[in-house]
Parts: structure tokens; C-alpha cells; sequence
């Protein structure tokens, strides 16, 4: 059949068409990704997770112990403030009678054999640095915390203080939040209240000195130096007076010493140590914590009444030979007494401060 012209025309217009799709279709941008684009953002988020997750774990769970530890300090602060409010906060001598009335207001029950922080159910209060003169009672709380707690019984507070001012004034405690779960540490789940701690070792006065035991130690041992006390107006030796031999008197090293430490950094704060300080401070502190050896100086004035001019000699420390029953304290190895004069090159001044 002959095809006509128009028929042509009809056939070129539809093969164009199709070509005009044709290209359409294929200049259109895919829309798959492929296997490797896909690993690449898994593996990317894998690293996100893997840096993020822990950080918020441990955040979530130090704010689980921060508010669990709130939680224990409002219930203690408005026990004890309820006990203040009906005058039942003082009177009593002991912890143990403290903690039988603190029950009225607090729901614990005794825990016996408690151990917190190396802390122990019947020891002194002055584990929390407090010199109460009264032990520490272990309770656990209805919530499941754990605490070890002292009484002050010379707490004298004004009948207008708030809760939290009456807890301060009569009791130190430290407690864990999770009871004996893990991880039983110190500024974790385990917190102390009103309790001015300071590890052994740890600095303390402002970094100038170290803890051992209840005492802080200088860091650094005082220059050698003397002033002249002979007249007795010294406020640092009023016993040195013409009446006496004043040999060691002019040339005081000791009460040089006693006034270095008076006006040390914070001034009226250290001293020089005991004769008991300096016995377990030269027998326990030397290797550990840097107290210097050799001869010390020491607060308290001896007399020695072997000289007929009554000279007032020092404490010469030797270790090893400590005894409370000789009049100085110490031996020289030979059965003599062994002292330092005032005045002796000899003599360091290293000071010494409570922990408050």
C-alpha cells in the first residue's frame, strides 16, 4: 500500500517523540546508594556512638548519685531540724542515744556491721576530724543508702537556726547512696556531710604543708635563726630573764622558732609540734612524707635541774629511744638524758598545724 505523505510526517513525529523521552530518562540523576557509601556512614556513626555513649552513661549515672545524694542530705536536714524544732537535738551523750530518737523522725534501721570508706561502725568521731568524744553508728536508710553517723553532744544552737544549721551543729555523717553496690568511692556514690576531710598525705593549708593523721605538716622546714629574749619581755620566751644564765637566752633560736611558725602563712595558724607530735612524726612521717630527721624542736620547755645556773635546755629527738617515764622523754643511748639548748645550731624549726 502506498503511503502518503502524511503518513510520513505522522511516523517522524513519533520516532522524535520517543527519542525526546529517551533522553529525558536517562539525563535523570539515580537514586540508590551504593554498598560502599553505605559502610562508609555506618562506620562513621559506629565511631559517634562509640566516643558519645560512654560520656553519657557516666553523666547520667553521676547524676543518678547527685540526686540520690540531695535526696539523703534533705531527709537528714529536716529530720534533725524537726528534732531541733521540739527541743530533742540536745541532751544526749552519746551517738547511740542520739541516733534511738533520730529514729522518730527518720526511717533507718541499725546497721552493725557497716563499713564506708574505710570506716567502721564503733569508731571514734574523730575519724570525721571532730574530737566529740563520742563513737560513729552505722543505719541504713528506708531507700537503701548506707550511713555512718557521730553526734556532737556539746552542740549549742540557737533556738532560731534553720535545719541545716542544726545538722552541721550535731552531726557528721558519711554515706553510699547505693548501699554496699559498687563502686563504693569517695565522691561517687559515697559522700561525706559536715565533715572537713582531708586524706593523709593530701595538701592542706592552702597546699603549704601535707596531712598525717590529724595534723597538717609544713612543707618546708623554717630558716635557723635567733633573737634576743634575755630580758624576758619577749613574748616568745618570757622565762629567759637576767636572774637565770642568759648565755642561751641572747642568741634564742627557739623562741625564734616558735615566732616563725606563729607568723607563718596562715599566720596564727601552725605551731611547733609536741613532744608526742615529734615522736610519731620522726618514728612514721620521715620516709613517707619528707620529715626532716636530726634534732627538732619542740613547744614544750624543759628545765634541767642537774646545772646550778638553771639553764633551760631544748628536747634533742633521738629516735628510737622514746619513753614516757624519763623527765625528757628521751635517752641518748647511754642513760642520759639528752636535751637542746635555746640557743644550739642544731635545733630545726619545722611547723606544724590541726586539721580542723
Amino acid at each position: 500500500m502506498k503511503k502518503s505523505v502524511l503518513d510520513y510526517w505522522q511516523f517522524g513525529k513519533a520516532w522524535f517523540s520517543s527519542q525526546g523521552r529517551r533522553s529525558h530518562r536517562s539525563a535523570l540523576p539515580k537514586s540508590a546508594f551504593t554498598l560502599a557509601e553505605v559502610l562508609i556512614v555506618l562506620g562513621v556513626i559506629g565511631v559517634v556512638a562509640a566516643l558519645t555513649i560512654p560520656t553519657l552513661l557516666k553523666n547520667w549515672q553521676e547524676d543518678r548519685w547527685d540526686i540520690a545524694a540531695k535526696v539523703f542530705e534533705n531527709r537528714l536536714t529536716q529530720a534533725v531540724g524537726q528534732m531541733h524544732a521540739r527541743q530533742r537535738l540536745t541532751g544526749y551523750t552519746t551517738t547511740e542515744a542520739f541516733v534511738n530518737d533520730l529514729k522518730n523522725f527518720m526511717k533507718v534501721t541499725d546497721c552493725a556491721n557497716c563499713v564506708i570508706d574505710g570506716i567502721n561502725v564503733g569508731d571514734s568521731s574523730a575519724k570525721f576530724n571532730k574530737s566529740w568524744g563520742t563513737n560513729i553508728v552505722g543505719q541504713t536508710v528506708v531507700n537503701g543508702a548506707n550511713m555512718l553517723i557521730a553526734y556532737n553532744p556539746s552542740c549549742n544552737l540557737d533556738p532560731a537556726a534553720n535545719s541545716v544549721e542544726a545538722a552541721e551543729c550535731s552531726v557528721a555523717v558519711v554515706y553510699d547512696t547505693n548501699g554496699t553496690s559498687e563502686p563504693n568511692m569517695l565522691d561517687k556514690d559515697v559522700r561525706y556531710f559536715n565533715v572537713a576531710l582531708l586524706r593523709e598525705g593530701a595538701s592542706c593549708m592552702d597546699d603549704r604543708g601535707i596531712t598525717f593523721g590529724n595534723l597538717c605538716l609544713s612543707k618546708t622546714v623554717e630558716p635557723k635563726v635567733s633573737i634576743n629574749t634575755c630580758d624576758g619581755s619577749s613574748e616568745w620566751d618570757v622565762n629567759c630573764t637576767t636572774a637565770k644564765n642568759c648565755s642561751e637566752c641572747a642568741n634564742n633560736s627557739w623562741a625564734a622558732g616558735k615566732r616563725a611558725c606563729a607568723e607563718k602563712t596562715p599566720a596564727g595558724r601552725w605551731r611547733l609540734p609536741s613532744d608526742a607530735e615529734l615522736v610519731t612524726l620522726d618514728n612514721n612521717a620521715q620516709a613517707s612524707y619528707g620529715f626532716p630527721g636530726g634534732s627538732m624542736f619542740t613547744s614544750t620547755e624543759y628545765t634541767h635541774l642537774g646545772n646550778q645556773h638553771y639553764v633551760v635546755f631544748r628536747l634533742l629527738v633521738l629516735k628510737d629511744y622514746f619513753t614516757g617515764a624519763h623527765e625528757c622523754g628521751y635517752y641518748n643511748g647511754d642513760g642520759h638524758c639528752s636535751y637542746l639548748r635555746k640557743d644550739s645550731a642544731q635545733g630545726q624549726v619545722f611547723c606544724v598545724t590541726d586539721l580542723q
